[in-house]
């Protein structure tokens, strides 16, 4: 039986060779059962900065993925969920070699290479006129999981049969990558989505190694950890999965660490815990019974704020749907009675950097952490000092 994976990222821009993805989503489809066997939806630390055009356009700012897991991490698991199975996207001359490149800089040798598109297959269109046409509700467009479950109701209209003659042949291509257990984050867990996802899917925790019933625990543990809760049923579930990998309880307490462990070195990653970031750990770690190793972080608190004070600024943010332009940020440092500069270095003497989002990957601010240099958005220096 053919399986397709029915997918759709977002990304910082639009070409591959510069951009990369902030968030991938997809499901699992068996066409002939018209089964979906499987659905994944994560944010994707880009490891560099997030223009403000593209928040503009997906929502998504860089305190919202900076504890995302990167690509590299992401990659063995995502090798093992497109691996035999066929790609398809709408638009997927743009999808696909944006993750194949992915794949290439994480030093990856998998590629997806069966691919089908339902934009061919439908004649052509953007996937809102194409939805439009064929009935399917398009909801929450610009975020991948939500352009994913279009581009899957649009399939399965469509059929498999047009999507299959697109290829030449199916080719199955099979991952070596070791399959490692995965760790998501996505927008509802951030609360930034509404959209609750799918339950926890035993096909998805079983990508992870077989033989290691480590892995498979806490492959299950995130999948069970999607919606925020642990349930009574998928806790029981996990005590038969550490049951049959001969776990006891002090070792699948240790695993629960383990997981809470990778969620606060992913948000130490910029050395500044968020009270986003914070909201994940504290919900995970009150469900397993664990105290958090971290707390949010006094964003700013060093900093000696007095007129005249140099300020530098990286970015631009998004407030209430508009761009705010870097001229309109300086204007208000000066009026505000601070000084403005825009040379960044360690004998500069700037007091303070304004970045367009906590958990800013740009250069300003990644040097800011390591010459101790106190960080702010704009949104709260507009708010709390240049009022």
């Amino acid at each position: 039986m053919t399986q397709f994976v029915v997918f759709d990222l977002e990304t910082t821009g639009l070409q591959p060779a510069q951009h990369r993805i902030v968030e991938i989503a997809g499901f699992v489809w068996e066409s002939e059962t018209d089964e979906i066997v499987g659905e994944f939806d994560t944010l994707v630390n880009p490891e560099r900065n997030m223009p403000a055009d593209v928040t503009q356009i997906h929502g998504l700012t860089a305190e919202h993925v900076s504890a995302a897991p990167t690509f590299r991490e992401l990659a063995p698991w995502l090798e093992r969920i497109f691996a035999g199975r066929v790609a398809v996207a709408h638009n997927a001359s743009f999808d696909v070699p944006f993750i194949n490149r992915e794949f290439e800089r994480a030093g990856s040798e998998f590629r997806i290479v069966d691919v089908a598109c339902t934009k061919i297959a439908a004649g052509g269109g953007r996937l809102a006129d194409v939805s439009t046409s064929l009935g399917v509700e398009l909801n929450d467009a610009h975020q991948a999981a939500g352009d994913a479950r279009a581009t899957l109701e649009v399939a399965m209209i469509l059929g498999s049969g047009k999507l299959l003659a697109q290829l030449s042949g199916f080719e199955g291509v099979t991952s070596t990558a070791p399959p490692l257990p995965p760790r998501t984050l996505s927008r509802y867990q951030l609360g930034i989505s509404a959209e609750l996802p799918a339950q926890a899917s035993e096909f998805l925790a079983a990508l992870a190694d077989e033989d290691s019933g480590a892995n498979r625990y806490l492959a299950y543990l995130n999948e069970t950890f999607k919606d925020l809760v642990i349930t009574d049923f998928e806790w029981s579930r996990l005590g038969q999965l550490a049951s049959d990998a001969g776990l006891d309880g002090v070792q699948a307490d240790s695993l629960n660490r383990h997981f809470l462990a990778g969620l606060e070195t992913a948000a130490l990653r910029d050395r500044v815990v968020t009270e986003l970031e914070m909201s994940v750990i504290t919900a995970f770690a009150e469900q397993v019974g664990l105290r958090p190793t971290v707390t949010v972080s006094e964003v700013g608190g060093a900093a000696q704020i007095v007129e005249g004070t140099l300020i530098c600024v990286t970015g631009e943010p998004v407030i209430d749907g508009r761009i705010v332009k870097r001229y309109e940020v300086t204007e208000r440092i000066e009026a505000a009675g601070f000084t403005y500069t825009d040379k960044f270095g360690k004998t500069q003497g700037v007091g303070l950097l304004l970045v367009e989002s906590y958990g800013s990957q740009s250069t300003k601010a990644r040097n800011a952490v390591l010459w101790g240099i106190p960080v702010l958005s704009i949104q709260d220096f507009l708010l709390n000092y240049a009022g």
